[in-house]
């Protein structure tokens, strides 16, 4: 993962691929690499717009990391 520079991240933030070139990823890959289910990213989608669900996935913590971390509070 990267950030480009001088870049607003709900924006420019990319993955470069095997061979170098950088790839922008959309709102749903972000929102899949947070754990969230595509099902609730449509479900994002149909009440703000792409780049907003783009930077709250920024925000947002891994699904998986919070279930852990719970996990060993009970």
């Amino acid at each position: 993962m990267c950030t480009l520079p001088h870049a607003r991240a709900k924006t420019k933030c990319c993955v470069v691929d095997e061979i170098g070139n950088l790839m922008i990823l959309t709102a749903k890959e972000r929102m899949r690499l947070q754990g969230f289910s595509d099902d609730l990213t449509e479900k994002a989608l149909s009440v703000v717009s792409e780049s907003d669900l783009a930077e709250m996935a920024g925000n947002s913590v891994t699904v998986t990391v919070i279930e852990a971390i719970a996990g060993k509070l009970v």
